[in-house]
């Protein structure tokens, strides 16, 4: 046999034991995620269990798939797939994949496995993360783009000066009343977003939203970690920005929830010059990194972050595997 040729992947039901020992290091892997989207550590860990509670039922019931995969001698790590029903059909959500595995050349084996697997429990569609490294793999399989997650390092400033003529912006903290306003249109605004992006139905997308936000925020403005601005070009309020702190041992972390610019000011500049804003206010911080995440249809967005910086960190597909 050729000693360069990649061998078959197989997979096999994990068994009961090791699938136990999954949902511990997954409760702890969704527990930091939350953490790093900006959650509060108690409500994280709550919520974590909670899901992953949810996972063992799941399991239980047979919706849950957890198989581990082997290519030859070498182990291709646990697949997990949550297979559920929406409203525009079965859909399979990837829950882990092995990141050395996608890196590769059983990678696309993977890849091949899984839909044809997925496909026999009859999924409609495939939802998955990966490391940016695998991108180029999903590219061109058909693959949509939902939501990216990038990640920028604070250190010596901006990567370039502002343009020429550029505002520059007075960022104030929102008043209650202020907040109030705010956080019903950034419930409807995330929402809209999902929809757009293909992450859910419209339907669904307005219940998920109003979970994620009351998630992040079970103390509403004064939850703690949370920055909630306005932009302002003299005495004119021109948009607004949502940041979550964290502290680890490595420092302050930033995260930009959301940024909008008003309606009746967008396309003159005001979104570069948050960027520049932000970035004045985050190194005052001792701000280690901001991190973001951008729907896959926002391209503008992905330039600007990109130009300013920002790598991306992670990447969501969705692929319909039936006609």
């Amino acid at each position: 046999m050729d000693s360069n040729a990649v061998p078959s992947l197989t997979f096999q039901p994990l068994p009961a034991d090791e699938a136990g020992a999954w949902l511990d290091r997954e409760r702890d892997r969704r527990a930091q995620r939350h953490i790093a989207g900006g959650a509060p550590r108690e409500a994280a860990d709550h919520r974590a269990t909670t899901e992953v509670e949810t996972l063992r039922q799941r399991l239980h019931e047979g919706a849950l798939h957890l198989w581990s995969t082997d290519a030859g001698e070498r182990s291709g790590g646990t697949v997990a797939v949550d297979v559920h029903e929406t409203s525009q059909g079965r859909e399979a959500f990837v829950l882990s994949l092995d990141p050395e595995v996608m890196a590769g050349p059983e990678a696309p084996l993977l890849v091949d496995g899984l839909e044809a697997a997925l496909a026999e429990q009859q999924a409609a569609w495939l939802r998955l993360e990966v490391p940016p490294q695998a991108s180029a793999l999903f590219e061109g399989r058909g693959y949509q783009r939902l939501v990216t997650e990038t990640v920028r390092t604070l250190r010596g400033g901006p990567p370039h000066p502002p343009p020429e003529g550029l505002p520059r912006l007075n960022l104030r903290d929102m008043d209650p009343t202020q907040f109030e306003e705010y956080i019903a249109h950034s419930k409807q605004q995330r929402a809209r977003e999902m929809a757009k992006a293909g992450a859910l139905p419209a339907a669904e997308a307005e219940s998920a939203a109003s979970r994620d936000v009351d998630a992040l925020l079970p103390r509403g403005i004064d939850t703690p970690g949370n920055v909630f601005l306005v932009g302002y070009d003299g005495n004119t309020a021109v948009g607004t920005l949502w940041l979550t702190l964290r502290k680890d041992a490595d420092g302050l972390h930033a995260f930009g929830q959301e940024l909008r610019i008003h309606d009746d000011v967008q396309r003159q500049g005001y979104a570069w010059a948050f960027l520049f804003a932000v970035n004045e206010l985050l190194q005052s911080r001792n701000v280690t990194t901001v991190a973001a995440r951008v729907y896959g249809y926002n391209a503008h967005l992905s330039r600007m972050l990109a130009s300013f910086g920002h790598r991306e960190r992670s990447v969501q597909y969705k692929k319909a595997l039936s006609a």
